[in-house]
């Protein structure tokens, strides 16, 4: 076969990860594992103008993007993240957890200024809590031969962060007492906690106002950055998209939620850029 072009600028199917936000929010959250595609299509109206001496005019209007993925990770904050306000999470706290009880957690060299997640492992289960509250540690001590034990909101800062699997993660500071490099080996001890024994959905009501949220899709290379990213600014999902029942054993796989959306056009951002922006790093 003759070769017609050399332009193979192509990618690969590989997947994503779908992250969403709340207006009040600081950070996206992770949506976790999805299956199949996920679909963003931009969509419009045409109206045709015709004229007795003239061409045409062609009219678009009304742009929005309408979309749909498969949602595998039914965890409450994100089905709540996503409902525009429909339900609400109310997470119940459960029996408390000894200092004594959690394995200490070390974090061998770091970067400064950087969230690492925090893992306050039960020794006896050898599984990881959800705080319910912010954690509350006992100490950290660096493994300087003379060793530093690090002061909070000085030397480090405790960081909620709905994408750990405990809900907070740390920051160290470099500027603080310790004086901290990143080259050291920290060890946490972690006082009593107060686990998340169970979480509650709530929803119902005779009306209410949608909040839209923002939705990020990004795709990670091999080395872990970031080189193609689409961000939809008024995100709305759709009637349908919240499936509570549960598959049977018979019918085999995971339970799922098919999440379709519209995403509508943000009158705050500059006019031409106000319903998305595709980012693709060369």
């Amino acid at each position: 076969m003759p070769i017609q072009t050399t332009k193979k600028n192509v990618r690969i199917a590989d997947g994503c990860r779908i992250s969403v936000k709340k207006s009040a929010d600081a950070d996206f959250l992770d949506l976790g594992v999805v299956q199949g595609d996920y679909v963003a299509v931009l969509q419009y109206d045409e109206e045709n103008i015709e004229f007795a001496n003239a061409t045409p005019l062609k009219r678009k209007s009304n742009m929005r993007i309408e979309g749909s993925f498969t949602m595998g990770n039914l965890e409450g904050e994100c089905v709540e993240k996503l409902s525009n306000g429909i339900v609400t999470r109310v997470a119940t706290p459960g029996a408390q957890v000894l200092s004594a009880a959690f394995d200490t957690q070390v974090i061998d060299t770091f970067l400064l200024n950087t969230m690492y997640e925090l893992a306050p492992v039960v020794t006896a289960t050898g599984t990881a809590i959800k705080f319910s509250a912010a954690p509350v540690i006992t100490s950290i001590v660096t493994d300087d031969t003379d060793p530093e034990t690090l002061i909070a909101d000085d030397d480090y800062f405790i960081v909620a962060n709905g994408n750990a699997h405990s809900g907070y993660s740390i920051m160290f500071n470099g500027d603080g007492t310790a004086g901290l490099a990143g080259t050291e080996e920290l060890t946490i001890t972690y006082g009593n906690n107060t686990p998340v024994a169970s979480e509650t959905l709530y929803a119902g009501t005779s009306s209410f106002t949608a909040k839209p949220f923002a939705m990020r899709v990004q795709h990670f290379n091999s080395a872990g950055a970031v080189d193609y990213s689409l961000d939809l600014y008024n995100v709305y999902t759709s009637p349908g998209s919240y499936n509570f029942g549960l598959k049977g054993a018979d019918t085999g796989g995971i339970d799922t939620m098919e999440i379709t959306f519209a995403a509508e056009l943000d009158e705050t951002k500059t006019d031409g850029r106000q319903l998305l922006a595709v980012t693709r790093n060369l």
